[in-house]
């Protein structure tokens, strides 16, 4: 809850900027009236010289302004000028009233960080902050950005400390260009700290990798028998994930070969989502 210094500082703040508002909607009117008087003296001069000029052409006269054009053509161009003279001091008006609310706002709102304590200012201080920001572009995979900060920063960030950080980015991009290897590898790497934990990871993975075999583009025999083959992985998992190994060994017997083919790339995508 707002104290009541508070909200009489909001209210006049509030106040300021309806003003701009109105102020804003009434330029924008007066503009667009402007601009289109200009239009239509611009059409109606643009009418008449044509006009005129087809009286010349039939008449057989040279066709040359008189005194009097001359005279509308200038009065014509002058009025345009000022229409849109009109609608720049309008607007160096509005930038006024804009600026009126930043000096409204410093008026009504101390700053004031005294309590807050000074950080940053040391060199180790200074690089603990480098090495926060450059971890989070490594993260985001951003590696020319964080590569650029080790450098002007002068971090100690070594190929190895790296490494992770790239490794992981290579493997979301191969998931979401459908190649696996990347993760495969990883998963078979580190295949004790995950059974450790009780993760799936490592046999969802072949399992993605074993339907994409037997989902290629245009079956055959031969991505059957290379199908057949990869199904030998999934031995290691027999103990833990019986029910799941189970697809591969159907798949050996040679009776949901139909069933599979029906199967659209939509619903492999949904099986990987889910896993």
């Amino acid at each position: 809850m707002l104290a009541g210094g508070d909200r009489e500082s909001c209210a006049a703040v509030e106040e300021e900027i309806n003003k701009v508002l109105s102020k804003f909607s009434n330029v924008n009117d007066h503009s667009q009236k402007s601009l289109e008087s200009a239009i239509s003296l611009v059409e109606k001069l643009q009418e008449d010289l044509k006009h005129q000029l087809l009286e010349a052409e039939s008449g057989g006269t040279e066709q040359v302004l008189t005194d009097g054009q001359k005279s509308v053509i200038l009065e014509s161009l002058r009025k345009v000028k000022d229409l849109t003279s009109g609608i720049s001091s309008q607007h160096k008006g509005v930038h006024g009233s804009v600026s009126k609310v930043g000096k409204v706002i410093d008026k009504n709102f101390v700053s004031d960080f005294t309590p807050v304590p000074k950080s940053f200012e040391t060199a180790q201080e200074i690089n603990t902050l480098n090495e926060v920001i450059c971890n989070h572009f490594l993260r985001q995979g951003r590696l020319p950005v964080a590569e650029a900060l080790i450098r002007e920063g002068k971090l100690e960030f070594t190929e190895e400390m790296k490494q992770p950080f790239i490794e992981m980015h290579e493997i979301i991009q191969g998931l979401q260009e459908r190649r696996l290897a990347p993760a495969l590898s990883w998963a078979e790497r580190n295949h004790e700290a995950l059974e450790k934990q009780g993760s799936a990871l490592e046999f969802n993975l072949h399992k993605m990798n074993f339907l994409l075999l037997l989902f290629s583009d245009r079956p055959t025999a031969q991505s059957r028998n290379d199908a057949l083959n990869y199904s030998k992985v999934f031995q290691i998992f027999s103990e833990k994930f019986s029910k799941g190994c189970l697809l591969p060994c159907w798949f050996a017997l040679g009776e949901p070969l139909g069933y599979f083919s029906e199967c659209r790339c939509t619903d492999f995508r949904t099986f990987a989502t889910d896993y």
